[in-house]
């Protein structure tokens, strides 16, 4: 879920920091040096590539509130949520770029894929506006999706599946049931995430929380937590614990909490809105919390049996002139949790060439915070993508970074962006990759690219994965006047920079988007058992009027 509305405070804040340069008034040392003024919420300004400290807004403990058993049955659907507004602005720099096409062959190949969760049985009642005959579904459906050595698990608004590597079906469950998150009317949950932590060998699942209203209705007095769960084994199908993370911020909303994690940390980071102010389009900031990873786990607890151990978490925000930080998956040995934010841009908006960089060291109650601005290629608006007899019909959202990963030295972020096409016309839509280096002690800026496959069409919806040698796996959406809302994956070789391999079609659409949401984003992830298998998922449309959306689950093999 994300709320799109162009907000007056966030323009201000970029209208304010065009005129600065993003940001020239407070100074800095070198990187690994703490600035001479720490932030504490507000604003954040700081000369590009000059590091400034971040200070925790608040700091508690959690407790587990449950221990989950996945459940035998479907059980209460989710309501769903209304409409959705994001912080949007203008920054200072020009676009689109021109894009990058495909770079010679492929080395990799697919290997099996089924169909995923879909509209029909997701378990989501919410109707679709405009659309009569069509079964209630979440939009968008919010796919994601991770393996370990023996299992692929995939969930979406609000259901989830889980199978084994062989594709063979273990089990599916509604996160409705799966969490003790309260019912009834006004009361909705949006915007899974799952991750496998193969250095623990444990599962992580989170989702937002939205409790009931006033008289069925979503405000005045509405309040947002977030639920996570980390499973006890490796087998995502037994016993999980289960944590409520209370919004600090009274009224607020904790839009698109997107999960990432290092060795010792765990990151939840999300937009801030305050309900009582949806109609004047205000946003209060990003915010995100950083807890004790092992605590999570209740990994080392000696308390007696039955009885929990509590754990560490720090607050950071709400920052009024960031949006949407998101925290990398992090595969390997990873003392530090980086995260990576783009001001995201609306279609026909000029771009930013500033990338906010962030590092974590440490474990709460202790942990530190660092943000490095880094200069990049100008983000474009995407625009709507097109579809057959749908021109500029595809929700495409805005430029905000969807998908993060770092391994080994390096991290990689996605987003949907506006480019330029050789030989074609207009402004298509493609995926912005952008990988971060350090040299020297300084973060740098290593690759900066737009990818689009050509042949007219408009690539969307990242999901980014590496393999155990550095290479880059992709999977999107694309669509064209031609071809239906459909998925590709590709491959970029850690030998061969600066492009992508020729990509493969792997779920071929066959019906257009009909309801105005698709993503909002796509995953990706390691298998761990074998190092050159990786996993994808993505939505298409095979029958919006039978399914509304469609998910598919693909497996790829590096050759090269």
């Amino acid at each position: 879920m994300r709320w799109f509305a162009l907000l007056g405070a966030i323009a201000a804040s970029v209208l304010l920091v065009t005129s600065l340069g993003y940001g020239l008034t407070l100074q800095g040392f070198a990187l690994g040096r703490p600035t001479s003024v720490p932030q504490r919420g507000g604003t954040v300004q700081a000369l590009d590539d000059v590091p400034i400290s971040l200070l925790p807004a608040n700091a508690g403990t959690l407790n587990p509130v449950a221990v989950l058993s996945l459940p035998e049955t479907d059980g209460a659907a989710n309501p769903g949520a209304g409409d959705q507004h994001s912080p949007h602005g203008k920054g200072h720099a020009t676009g689109p770029i021109d894009a990058t096409l495909p770079s010679g062959p492929a080395q990799y190949r697919a290997g099996i894929g089924w169909s995923g969760i879909s509209g029909a049985n997701s378990s989501c009642f919410q109707p679709i506006i405009g659309m009569s005959g069509s079964p209630l579904a979440c939009l968008p459906p919010d796919v994601t999706m991770s393996a370990s050595p023996h299992y692929v698990v995939e969930e979406d608004n609000t259901a989830g599946i889980i199978w084994t590597n062989t594709g063979h079906f273990v089990k599916r469950f509604t996160l409705t049931n799966f969490y003790t998150v309260p019912s009834g009317a006004g009361c909705y949950l949006s915007d899974p995430q799952v991750y496998f932590d193969n250095g623990t060998q444990r599962w992580f699942s989170s989702i937002l929380s939205v409790t009931c209203g006033a008289l069925n209705t979503q405000q005045p007095d509405v309040s947002s937590q977030i639920y996570l769960g980390v499973s006890q084994t490796s087998d995502p199908s037994a016993a999980w614990f289960e944590y409520v993370i209370p919004n600090p911020l009274p009224l607020n909303l904790s839009d698109q909490p997107f999960l990432g994690m290092n060795d010792h940390v765990v990151v939840i980071s999300t937009n801030q809105f305050p309900f009582s102010a949806l109609a004047i389009n205000t946003y209060t900031g990003a915010y995100f919390w950083v807890l004790d990873k092992l605590a999570l786990e209740q990994d080392g607890c000696t308390n007696p049996g039955g009885l929990f151990c509590s754990v560490d978490y720090q607050a950071f925000g709400p920052y009024s002139d960031l949006a949407s930080i998101h925290p990398a998956h992090s595969y390997g040995p990873a003392p530090t949790e980086y995260m990576a934010s783009l001001l995201p841009v609306n279609p026909g908006q000029t771009g930013v060439s500033t990338l906010n960089f962030f590092r974590v060291e440490g474990t709460p109650p202790s942990a530190s915070v660092v943000m490095t601005n880094l200069t990049v290629r100008p983000t474009e608006g995407p625009p709507l993508g097109n579809q057959p007899g749908m021109d500029q019909s595809v929700n495409t959202d805005d430029s905000r970074i969807s998908t993060g990963v770092y391994q080994g030295g390096v991290s990689w972020w996605g987003a949907n962006d506006g480019c330029t096409v050789a030989g074609e016309s207009g402004v298509h839509d493609c995926i912005r990759l952008i990988q971060i280096g350090a040299k020297q002690g300084k973060f740098q800026v290593r690759q900066d690219f737009d990818f689009n496959s050509g042949n007219n069409e408009d690539d969307y919806y990242p999901g980014i994965t590496l393999d155990p040698s550095g290479d880059l796996a992709v999977t999107y959406a694309f669509s064209s006047p031609t071809e239906y809302p459909s998925v590709a994956i590709s491959l970029q070789s850690a030998s061969q920079p600066g492009a992508l391999q020729t990509p493969t079609t792997v779920a071929v659409g066959t019906d257009t988007e009909q309801g105005g949401r698709y993503g909002d984003f796509c995953d990706a992830s390691p298998s761990y058992g074998n190092p050159s298998e990786l996993w994808f998922a993505c939505e298409y449309i095979i029958n919006y009027n039978d399914y509304v959306w469609n998910t598919r689950v693909q497996q790829m093999f590096v050759t090269g």
